[in-house]
């Protein structure tokens, strides 16, 4: 999936009271039935950010010894 794809999703549930309700009632339909087809790590990963979730900060760099 790509980043556009995302945005895509986000966007039309932000502005879509419909779509917005059918992901909230069955996530994976409601994706299918759209037309979207995504990996079950891209489905988990956009729900989350349809959740809310903060996104994980940047792994930090270790210091060489």
């Amino acid at each position: 999936m790509s980043e556009a794809q995302v945005l895509e999703i986000l966007h039309r549930a932000s502005t879509n009271d419909a779509f917005s309700k059918q992901l909230f009632d069955n996530f994976e339909d409601a994706l299918k039935k759209n037309g979207y087809a995504l990996s079950p790590s891209e489905m988990a990963e956009l729900e989350k950010r349809l959740s809310g979730d903060p996104p994980a900060p940047p792994a930090m760099p270790t210091a060489a010894a």
